[in-house]
């Protein structure tokens, strides 16, 4: 299994919501795979369930303002 390594951290898309609904948009994958820190399976970004924090853009809410 080949990884690759975020810049920030890991987190899941809408893509990979509709596959499996505890994966929640741009909430770290950490959360349902403890041991993928900032290496996740090249293969979960290759299909687009996965994208580096920094370049997720989803909802926002009053805690990303402050």
């Amino acid at each position: 299994m080949s990884l690759v390594k975020a810049k920030t951290k890991w987190v899941w898309t809408m893509i990979a919501q509709e596959i499996d609904p505890k994966r929640i948009p741009g909430r770290p994958i950490t959360d349902l795979y403890p041991s993928y820190g900032e290496e996740a399976p090249k293969e979960l970004l290759s299909r687009g369930y996965i994208v580096d924090a920094e370049e997720y853009v989803g909802q926002t809410d009053i805690m990303d303002f402050l």
